[in-house]
């Protein structure tokens, strides 16, 4: 924007009318700005202070090398990898780090490109650790089993938006009984239908079209009950031994006004 302010000319004329020189130095960025705002503040050791304090830090963030930023990040991650200390904090909070640069610019550095991938995610940074911890067994042996629970889970997870009602209700049935036995459906069942199945409680609800109730919680055996009540539509003998479960749990009103 200096072309358009009152001075009329572009950082590169003002480096020039300065008389400043730095081989390798693009004045029109940030970065090489700085040159010229040190050239302008000479006399004030304060401003200068400030001024060359992060020249130093932008020429050591250009400087550094692939095993400094490896070395960076096995140190916060561990010497074998530590999947405990890998958190969306940790990804997202890299650019701000004392590493100085960001997720996209790491990868870039390392060579590490992966078309369709979000490396500001944790399933994406993966592929950069996958680089960063080249050679070694027991931590690759780690970050590929989770990559490849990923690649499992986002195939599942495509897959599932195309399954038809019907598919849903017969997975449901055959893995609580073509009558509904009570004694399959279990906390366990339910919390796990995400990785079972793919689809958690809640969106198997709203894909059979079971409107939300208060106070009812499809992700809990209680909740489930009303899921399995549109399932088991039309079988008396279901409906009967999902009343029978209801009245156990307490449910009141499964099959009245609710």
């Amino acid at each position: 924007g200096l072309n358009k302010s009152k001075l009329g000319i572009g950082a590169i004329q003002i480096a020039t009318k300065l008389g400043v020189r730095v081989n390798g130095v693009d004045y029109a960025t940030l970065k090489g700005f700085l040159y010229v705002v040190r050239k302008a503040y000479e006399g004030d050791n304060q401003s200068l202070a400030i001024i060359n304090c992060k020249i130093v830090e932008n020429e050591r963030i250009e400087n550094l090398t692939v095993e400094e930023i490896k070395t960076f990040l096995k140190a916060e991650l561990g010497k074998t990898f530590d999947y405990k200390r890998f958190t969306s904090k940790f990804v997202k909070g890299i650019a701000k780090s004392d590493l100085g640069i960001g997720v996209h610019e790491i990868a870039n550095r390392l060579g590490v490109r992966v078309n369709g991938v979000d490396l500001l995610t944790l399933e994406g940074f993966l592929y950069v650790l996958n680089e960063v911890y080249k050679g070694d067994k027991d931590s690759l042996a780690i970050i590929n089993k989770m990559i490849a629970k990923n690649v499992k889970l986002d195939k599942v997870e495509k897959d599932v938006e195309k399954l038809t009602v019907e598919e849903i209700k017969t997975f449901l049935k055959d893995s609580l009984g073509d009558l509904f036995d009570p004694n399959r459906l279990t906390s366990k069942f339910v919390i796990g239908l995400k990785e079972s199945f793919g689809i958690s409680a809640n969106k198997i609800a709203k894909r059979l079209g079971v409107d939300k109730i208060s106070g009812v919680n499809f992700q809990f055996k209680k909740g489930f009950l009303y899921i399995l009540k549109e399932v088991y539509k039309g079988c008396p003998e279901s409906e009967i031994r999902l009343q029978q479960t209801a009245t156990k749990l307490k449910v009141q009103d499964l099959f009245g006004d609710q």
